[in-house]
């Protein structure tokens, strides 16, 4: 979305997608066109919120999973070391007791 200075003065264009393709559609000058162009400049403000909101949110998501995991392996560590204390051993992927 742009202001383009024409020989006549200044035209606001809205660029947008069309099957891929991008065209710039011609929305006009004047005080209809900077109304149009403030709509549009609030719509992009709100969209760039709405994104970095989104990445905040992604970032505690991933701050929580990553404290889980550390959790989670100090868990079956622990689990590992009490069945080594208790004359377990792990054969095939399956815990054991030791014989004898």
């Amino acid at each position: 979305m742009a202001w383009e200075r024409r020989r006549r003065g200044l035209f606001y264009y809205r660029s947008v997608r069309v099957n891929g393709s991008p065209h710039r559609i011609y929305v006009g000058k004047g005080p209809d066109a900077r109304a149009q162009a403030e709509r549009d400049a609030q719509i992009r403000e709100r969209r760039q919120a709405e994104r970095q909101a989104l990445r905040a949110e992604q970032l505690q998501v991933a701050t929580a999973d990553l404290a889980f995991e550390q959790a989670r392996a100090l868990t079956d560590l622990l689990m590992q070391a009490t069945l080594i204390i208790r004359t377990f051993h792990l054969r095939r992927g399956e815990w054991r007791h030791r014989r004898g």
